[in-house]
């Protein structure tokens, strides 16, 4: 919109900003905004204070509430607008990124060679390269680089390639699905494995102590270079869920535990070529597990 001083500029802004935030969803409303000004002082000053700001304009039943310490408007019906500033774009960023979160993945170690913007990826233990140390922090690429999030008790997260909801609890994320209490529930935990990096920075799948497996499939998504045929299990059984496993594409693995095993220990699964090193190709593994929750106070 343009126009000179005094044109009108604020007063329509605030205007078209209630109307999105008082009509139902349904009906085209929306319920997030995003105030952009020069300064925090300044947005807040001109678009929520000012004689034509959203404060002013608004009808005195449905008028809008502002919480300074939040740099936050919320309306009766739970619309919500922040206030950003331009001395701090990241914070813009920040909002993009985590508003309905979802991730593609967050078994990965370290970031992709290629990434692409707004990619994002809840980062696993062991973080490599640029993911070094930041093992739990949520990564968004955007600009070409990489910004970082700590998880807050109450988010709530989908990830992708499980696809799975989880929320955050404070201490780890938690399993949305149905039921009363989803501690009960069995749990899925996948690695996605690109032979072609090196071997530091591939997911190391564990069953975790005093867990009762179930156990493991898989799907190669990119044929297998290196080794003839190749062996899955673990450290005191290398071919117990697997041996002779095949290596094109398309090809799946299913090793059930026979019978379901309780391991006392975190224990790795361990891949193991045979006729050669693995080179390259992309393989999906996920691992099921069942955990006895501790009680909680």
């Amino acid at each position: 919109m343009l126009g000179g001083r005094g044109a009108g500029k604020t007063r329509a802004g605030a205007k078209w900003v209630r109307m999105q935030a008082e009509l139902p969803t349904a009906e085209g409303g929306c319920r997030h905004f995003a105030l952009i000004g020069e300064t925090y002082g300044a947005a807040r000053a001109v678009m929520v204070d000012g004689p034509s700001g959203i404060l002013a304009t608004a009808p005195p039943d449905f008028r809008p509430v502002f919480r300074p310490s939040l740099n936050l408007l919320q309306w009766p019906n739970g619309a919500q607008a922040h206030l950003f500033s331009a001395e701090r774009p990241d914070a813009l960023r920040r909002l993009d990124g985590l508003v309905h979160l979802s991730v593609a993945s967050r078994t990965m170690t370290a970031p992709p060679s290629a990434p692409e913007n707004d990619l994002r990826y809840l980062i696993a233990a062991g973080g490599q390269d640029a993911w070094a140390t930041r093992e739990g922090q949520l990564a968004l690429f955007e600009d070409s680089q990489w910004h970082y999030a700590t998880p807050q008790t109450g988010w709530r997260m989908w990830v992708a390639d499980e696809k799975r909801l989880l929320a955050y609890d404070g201490n780890q994320w938690v399993d949305m699905a149905a039921g009363s209490d989803t501690r009960f529930s069995l749990t899925r935990q996948r690695g996605l494995y690109d032979f072609s990096q090196t071997p530091a920075s591939l997911p190391s799948l564990t069953i975790p102590s005093h867990s009762l497996f179930f156990g493991v499939t898989g799907l190669i998504t990119q044929s297998i270079s290196g080794p003839t045929v190749w062996q899955l299990g673990t450290s005191d059984g290398l071919n117990r869920f697997g041996t002779d496993l095949p290596l094109a594409s398309g090809a799946t693995i299913n090793g059930p535990a026979n019978p379901p095993s309780v391991y006392w220990q975190d224990t790795p699964l361990v891949l193991t070529p045979e006729g050669g090193a693995f080179a390259a190709g992309q393989l999906v593994l996920d691992i099921f597990f069942f955990s006895l929750p501790i009680p909680a106070l």
